[in-house]
């Protein structure tokens, strides 16, 4: 009770609350793309970023995961901003129990402008972005079995709109085998 008689809440207990998922507050406006609503629940604890649900998706991961562009890098310029943040720190956020990286999920679910920002701001981290999760797949494994990935022969009959699309996607799957290419230092033509 406060100094009139009123409940008082005890705000990093309100958002550390968790449903039977574990999902805290922070996680379901990070699958919504609540930018506002991350902003304020991320400032009012920053370590809800790391928390990690019964899946062991964090709302950084979910942001990515539904392809909720803006509340990923918010979410993510938050977390990276907080000083002391570890390497394994970092993975615990862009990691799930499956062994999906952040870069699997937007790839898989078709979330090619959240792939990019991922390679552009975790590059850094592409090593191990690029591993294999525990189904033995690597993103690269499932873009390569994205069909939408790859030029179509219809393409040319398509709309301005869709081509535009189709091209963007393309350009992901060439940026993560040029950067799979510069870590590994291979030629790009001795990839099988």
């Amino acid at each position: 009770m406060n100094e009139n008689g009123e409940e008082s809440w005890n705000v990093k207990a309100v958002l550390g609350a968790e449903n039977d998922r574990k999902n805290t507050p922070l996680h379901l406006a990070a699958i919504r793309g609540d930018v506002k609503m991350c902003r304020k629940m991320g400032d009012g604890d920053p370590s809800l970023i790391a928390r990690r649900n019964i899946d062991g998706e964090t709302p950084l991961f979910l942001a990515a995961l539904h392809g909720n562009k803006e509340a990923f890098l918010w979410l993510y310029y938050l977390y990276v901003g907080i000083h002391d943040v570890s390497s394994t720190d970092i993975d615990q956020c862009i990691r799930n129990n499956n062994d999906d990286t952040i870069l699997h999920c937007a790839i898989a679910e078709g979330h090619a402008d959240v792939a990019i920002e991922i390679l552009q701001r975790c590059g850094h981290r592409l090593k191990e972005m690029m591993t294999q999760n525990n189904n033995g797949l690597s993103p690269l494994h499932l873009l390569a079995a994205t069909p939408s990935a790859f030029e179509s022969t219809d393409l040319p009959s398509r709309s301005f709109v869709v081509k535009l699309l189709y091209h963007c996607k393309y350009n992901v799957f060439l940026y993560v085998l040029y950067l799979q290419t510069a870590l590994s230092g291979r030629n790009l033509y001795e990839i099988h």
